[in-house]
């Protein structure tokens, strides 16, 4: 429960499932500072311990015999316990724990969250990557997060797809944007909210901040998020001279009102299925400026952003335009308003529900 936008999007659908179902979630470690949002009504179980892994488990991790182990430790957890429906809500480390458990007698669903084609990364959890696709090819119906996610689905198995947009809760996102902002705004503001990753391309965001500041506007950044990469985050905020208009704020349980506070949201990633932030920043008329990945390109599609090629100044040339068009940002934020209110979030809750059955 790292703090990333399929995290949220589980912690929205919970509440609704929960009415219905009894759910019990399953994890490789129960860590991540969301863990404290997980409802109380739903049984949690954890593989490996939350401090993480013992040696011998860290040595085993990286041989043939990994899976066996993790096989045998996960019947243990389970037990017999009957499911109504198995479902692994990522791909990758979670797909792969619902693998051991296809054996069993009830609706096996999986999601996709990523476009796969554009950022191959699950592949390395299971043994192959003709293991991933058996996978694929045995659960009983495969749910991708946006049109192009699905389109870019590498294998060719004979399960049935279908596209779920991700559920997200406005009036929650709206009431908790409304809460005082830490930060006071200076100059034309940009905020990038999400896990200080490699796929996120922050070098990029951050090359086309400095950019646009070159070319003499006062530009600043907001990154509201922690992870892996902000060591390189922070080397490549000081080569480019950066440290006064850069803010890393940290992880924070509230990021609505970063997002509503600033001028325009920037995403830079290589690759996105159905990117949350974005969703939740259409729903506060925020303006987005991003890169042409699979997601972005259908949400940004019907208006409320800026689409940009995967260069820092084709970022900028965007970001830029934002500053000097007369009118372009409060046209976006119209578009933003009205793409939201298109959503249809009970629709989407009824779609979850009929195929979980």
């Amino acid at each position: 429960m790292n703090g990333g936008g399929a995290e949220r999007v589980l912690l929205t659908l919970l509440p609704h499932l929960t009415a219905s179902y009894e759910v019990t979630l399953l994890f490789y470690h129960l860590i991540g500072p969301l863990v404290g949002q997980l409802p109380q009504n739903v049984k949690v179980l954890s593989l490996y311990h939350p401090k993480g892994k013992t040696v011998f488990e860290k040595i085993l991790f990286h041989t043939p015999w990994r899976h066996a182990y993790e096989r045998r430790g996960l019947h243990r957890l389970v037990g017999q316990d009957d499911f109504h429906a198995i479902v692994s809500w990522l791909e990758g480390p979670a797909a792969v724990l619902h693998s051991h458990l296809l054996h069993r007698p009830c609706r096996h669903v999986t999601w996709v969250h990523i476009d796969m084609q554009a950022f191959p990364w699950s592949t390395r959890f299971f043994p192959s990557a003709k293991a991933e696709k058996e996978f694929y090819a045995t659960v009983r119906r495969i749910v991708f997060v946006s049109l192009q996610a699905q389109s870019h689905f590498p294998y060719r198995v004979a399960t049935p797809m279908q596209v779920i947009y991700n559920l997200v809760d406005t009036d929650r996102i709206q009431t908790l944007s409304r809460e005082r902002c830490p930060v006071t705004r200076e100059g034309f503001t940009l905020c990038f909210v999400g896990r200080l990753t490699a796929v996120k391309r922050l070098d990029r965001v951050l090359q086309a901040v400095a950019i646009v500041r070159r070319r003499g506007y006062d530009v600043h950044l907001w990154m509201v998020g922690e992870g892996e990469d902000r060591e390189n985050v922070t080397r490549n905020i000081g080569k480019l001279n950066l440290d006064s208009c850069v803010k890393l704020t940290g992880f924070t349980q509230n990021p609505y009102p970063y997002m509503r506070e600033c001028d325009a949201l920037v995403l830079g990633s290589d690759a996105e299925g159905l990117p949350t932030v974005i969703l939740e920043a259409l729903c506060l008329g925020t303006p987005v400026v991003a890169t042409r990945t699979a997601g972005t390109v259908q949400l940004l599609g019907q208006g409320g952003g800026l689409l940009a090629h995967f260069t820092p100044q084709s970022m900028a040339d965007a970001i830029e335009r934002i500053i000097t068009e007369p009118g372009l940002a409060t046209r976006l934020r119209q578009e933003a308003l009205s793409v939201a209110s298109r959503r249809n979030d009970d629709e989407i809750l009824g779609q979850i529900k009929e195929l979980l059955g």
